[in-house]
């Protein structure tokens, strides 16, 4: 039987997906924080020294206006985020507290943990070509448009 990729890609992601709700949810912290929550302090981390949008977070998680929009709410409600619509009326600022920064020093080692884990038992040659197989992947999709 030929494999799918799509079919093998949403398996892939699922899988991961529920490994980091699960580790996420054992966390010690009062907060129990989901995996897109992670995955967005972890951009605005990534990106201390340049403004971060809301709009940013469209392209960068891969999720609609709806779906950043409410997953912001709750962590602004949360107090995880600061969000700034001041700056620019069309545009809505998004800043980290020390909470949220507080809670992904927390993350941090246990995403490493889980990254050394997932690749467990691949060479370097092997990561290698399976990152340049993404990006290709990944620079397929864009230029086919939306």
């Amino acid at each position: 039987m030929k494999k799918n990729i799509l079919e093998e890609l949403k398996s892939l992601d699922v899988a991961i997906m529920r490994k980091l709700f699960h580790m996420a949810q054992n966390l010690n912290v009062e907060y129990r924080i989901t995996p897109i929550q992670i995955t967005i302090i972890k951009y605005l981390i990534d990106r201390t020294d340049k403004e971060c949008y809301q709009k940013d977070l469209y392209h960068t998680t891969g999720r609609g206006k709806s779906t950043i929009s409410s997953v912001l709410t709750t962590m602004e409600k949360n107090g995880l985020i600061i969000k700034d619509s001041n700056v620019d009326s069309k545009l809505t600022h998004i800043s980290l507290t020390n909470k949220a920064l507080n809670i992904y020093q927390i993350i941090k080692s246990n995403l490493d943990d889980f990254g050394n884990m997932i690749t467990e038992g691949l060479s370097n040659d092997e990561l290698n070509i399976f990152f340049e197989v993404i990006y290709t992947i990944k620079k397929n999709i864009n230029k086919k448009g939306d």
